[in-house]
């Protein structure tokens, strides 16, 4: 793969992975707090959780064997953006892939919130302080 390949498919991968977030917000913001909990209780149990971890640590190493190939080419600003995309795939990755380890961690931010708050454990605000 040439170097201008390259860097297009790390910035279209990039820009992908930003609108893919950014519309995921928008939509549980939308749904709302009692529709969010309830998918994000069925997303823990699923199949497609580990699919979804399996294919962002495989697409992060991909990324990251592409990019040393034509690191020399790529500027400052880009290998900064390109090891952010990667340690957020394989972040993700983690997360959704290998459970006994990584995968809890949401779940246990999530219980720790609504321990702290007793009275009220559906508060809206959990999904945009726990992910952030």
């Amino acid at each position: 793969m040439d170097d201008k390949t390259v860097v297009t498919l790390i910035r279209i991968l990039w820009l992908t992975l930003c609108s893919m977030m950014l519309y995921s917000r928008f939509a549980f913001q939308y749904a709302g707090a009692a529709r969010m909990r309830s998918f994000l209780d069925n997303w823990v149990v699923s199949k497609t959780k580990r699919i979804w971890g399996t294919g962002a640590m495989l697409t992060g190493f991909v990324i990251i064997i592409l990019a040393l190939s034509v690191l020399s080419d790529l500027s400052v600003l880009e290998a900064i953006l390109t090891l952010m995309l990667v340690g957020v795939l394989v972040g993700d990755g983690l997360l959704n892939f290998v459970p006994a380890y990584f995968g809890n961690f949401k779940e246990k931010m999530q219980d720790a919130w609504v321990r702290q708050r007793p009275n009220n454990p559906n508060d809206s605000k959990l999904f945009g302080t726990v992910n952030f």
